[in-house]
């Protein structure tokens, strides 16, 4: 009787790391960044010294701007002109947006790789 419960008693421990295992390396894959380029311009939102820039695009989408500071710099200086963005967006609601704040606008982030001013 002992030898058949040591027995129950491997197999089910047995079974419970086999399934441990597999659950821990399924799921779904993570979402890989696509890069799109939106048409907009540049506003700078807050008060001195705790300004933050975001873009408006044509469609009256607001993102707020994910950049360095030399690039956030250079943004600011060309306020007003309409300038093609490229990079990835980041929705508000995107659970895996960690720089969701108060400084984040109403449609989440835009993590810039390129910019261009659109001549008139």
């Amino acid at each position: 009787m002992k030898k058949i419960n040591n027995y129950r008693v491997f197999i089910s421990i047995v079974l419970l790391l086999c399934c441990s295992i597999a659950f821990a390396f399924g799921g779904r894959p993570p979402k890989k960044a696509v890069t799109v380029t939106v048409i907009g311009h540049v506003n700078v939102y807050g008060s001195m010294p705790h300004t933050y820039l975001g873009i408006v695009t044509e469609d009256k989408k607001a993102y707020t701007i994910i950049a360095e500071k030399d690039v956030l710099a250079q943004l600011q200086k060309n306020q007003g002109k309409t300038i093609a963005f490229t990079g990835e967006i980041i929705p508000r609601n995107d659970k895996k947006n960690k720089d969701i704040g108060f400084q984040t606008l109403k449609d989440g982030n835009f993590k810039l790789k390129s910019w261009e001013i659109i001549p008139k």
